[in-house]
């Protein structure tokens, strides 16, 4: 646990400094806050997530469009935390979206489509 105690101020000013010098938009910010929501979710701290994944993948969806890593990312992440919080109905579905859109996007043998598929295992069976 001492590692989220050292990792998570760090990660906290990550995004506060990213926001403040290159906007809320940008994609560095927009990595940031995907870093500080993934560390939440290894946290399984479900309730903080939630809505750095929902702003990221918000803002993803507008500026990069549905089929970017990035968007995918963000719809990985956020359905985990969705099951985690629950929610599981919703969370899967956002969970099989990232799935299915990187199996048409990137391929069934890419490594993120791999990622994605592992999330969703998890979250089945876990969550």
């Amino acid at each position: 646990m001492a590692s989220f105690d050292l990792a998570l101020p760090l990660s906290q000013e990550a995004v506060e400094g990213t926001r403040r010098i290159a906007g809320d938009e940008h994609e560095h910010t927009l990595c940031a806050i995907g870093s500080l929501a993934a560390l939440y979710n290894s946290m399984k701290n479900w309730t903080d997530a939630r809505p750095l994944h929902e702003e990221a993948l918000e803002v993803r969806r507008r500026t990069l469009g549905e089929t970017h890593l990035e968007t995918m990312n963000s719809m990985s992440g956020l359905g985990q935390t969705l099951a985690g919080l629950g929610e599981k109905e919703e969370g899967m579905a956002l969970l099989e979206e990232a799935v299915d859109t990187a199996q048409r996007v990137l391929g069934g043998g890419h490594p993120s489509t791999a990622h994605f598929e592992g999330r969703m295992e998890w979250s089945r069976q876990n969550l």
